[in-house]
């Protein structure tokens, strides 16, 4: 549950605001992810890196941190995270499509097999 939310009315200085919605889907990824967050950094020893960034980048980073009321280093850490599995996804894909042995379905077999 938010307690203490405000409406505020949109104005030039601040029409970026999150909807109310927005806000408590952010509120309750955060909630989850602030113990898995937890638990992690109970369980992993954590190594200092320095990065280059585009100034535009870094100022979208200090908006989403801002926003979310988190580090910057938090949400690099999440989005690596994101980009890690979604790249172990995408290999996953590339090594069944090279995969001589992985049958291929036609669209047509799949639809009969489904009943579509």
């Amino acid at each position: 549950m938010i307690a203490n939310c405000e409406v505020v009315q949109p104005t030039r200085q601040n029409h970026k605001l999150l909807t109310f919605d927005q806000h408590l889907f952010v509120y309750r990824v955060l909630q989850n992810v602030s113990k898995y967050h937890i638990q992690y950094e109970r369980s992993y020893m954590t190594t200092a890196m320095s990065v280059r960034l585009p100034k535009e980048l870094a100022r979208q980073l200090d908006g989403v941190a801002r926003e979310t009321e988190r580090s910057r280093s938090f949400v690099i850490q999440k989005a690596l995270e994101a980009y890690l599995e979604q790249y172990a996804d995408l290999q996953i894909a590339l090594d069944r499509l090279h995969d001589k042995s992985d049958p291929i379905v036609s669209w047509k077999d799949l639809r009969r097999s489904l009943g579509v």
